[in-house]
């Protein structure tokens, strides 16, 4: 006796168009993640002229529209009154965001930022 093959349904790529978009699995190949430091951003050398030029290029930029790695910490330089946040799979670093991941920045200069946020 032959089965039949079930039937995709039509609607399921609609719903959900790239099921597995952020999840990590496996070898992720280049990180991808790691932009240009901030010290390359004039407003941001603007913002947080607090802090010296070499700090500044510590800190590389996640690019705007790059798919954000699950569990991974984050802070956005332009709002660090928010504080840091754990990525989720289906997040993207949105337009006008300057976020560093805490695992490229050192760790003196992460708590810096966050003593910062806090103080504002």
């Amino acid at each position: 006796m032959t089965q039949n093959p079930k039937p995709e349904d039509s609607f399921t790529h609609d719903l959900n168009p790239q099921p597995e978009a952020g999840f990590n699995y496996g070898d992720l190949g280049p990180d991808t993640t790691q932009g240009r430091p901030a010290a390359d951003y004039k407003d941001l050398v603007e913002h947080l002229n607090w802090l010296r030029k070499d700090e500044l290029e510590q800190l590389p930029i996640v690019p705007e529209g790059t798919r954000l790695e699950q569990g991974k910490t984050y802070i956005d330089l332009m709002d660090l009154e928010k504080g840091e946040f754990t990525g989720m799979a289906n997040q993207i670093a949105p337009h006008g965001s300057k976020l560093v991941a805490k695992d490229a920045a050192p760790y003196e200069l992460w708590n810096k930022l966050l003593e910062a946020g806090r103080k504002k």
